[in-house]
């Protein structure tokens, strides 16, 4: 498959990361004087296609056990955005890495 027909798959992968957007629940609550409010937080998912399964699995790069499949992208956001509310509801993660960012590689 050549790159360029690529280029429309990736795009459309990379706008779907870009909504990802993993919130912690919020509740209501009354914030004294000294209380901070609660604040969202986002993380990266890297997302992949699995082509024996044709499932999209998704993971956050260093937050163990932050990860799932799905057979649809919304679905996968879904997913993610449960699994992650319930990781720190436990507690606040401490991430082994971070993710950087991709690179294209090209080979003669």
């Amino acid at each position: 498959m050549a790159y360029e027909s690529l280029e429309p798959r990736l795009k459309e992968c990379t706008d779907v990361m870009e909504k990802i957007v993993l919130k912690k629940p919020q509740h209501s609550v009354r914030v004294s004087r000294g209380m901070k409010k609660q604040q969202n937080k986002t993380f990266t998912a890297v997302v992949e296609k699995d082509h024996e399964t044709g499932l999209f699995v998704g993971y956050i790069p260093g937050f163990p056990g932050a990860h799932s499949q799905a057979s649809s992208l919304d679905e996968l956001q879904t997913n993610l955005v449960e699994v992650v509310s319930m990781l720190l509801e436990d507690s606040e993660p401490v991430l082994e890495s971070a993710f950087v960012g991709t690179q294209s590689i090209t080979v003669a």
